[in-house]
């Protein structure tokens, strides 16, 4: 079942996998150190999953919305 996760909590704002890249690009440029890049990790994709729309999720929503699967599976959160 495909599904994605609620964002995650870094310094009092809500983060997701995209502010992961940004971190990574800050990373680079120096504006981030290694334990704040590890802890924004850490909150963005708790419990080993990512919100990122990736093949799996993006099947899943095409089959429902053609009415190949049930509806509903790939809205729900993993929480």
């Amino acid at each position: 079942m495909a599904a994605s996760i609620l964002p995650g909590k870094f310094k009092g704002k809500q983060v997701t996998v995209v502010d992961v890249f940004e971190g990574v690009g800050k990373h680079s440029a120096g504006a981030m150190t290694d334990a704040e890049l590890h802890e924004l990790e850490q909150a963005a994709c708790h419990r080993r999953a990512v919100a990122a729309a990736s093949s799996r999720h993006t099947m899943a929503c095409v089959s429902e919305a053609i009415g190949l699967a049930l509806p509903v599976p790939p809205a729900r959160r993993a929480v």
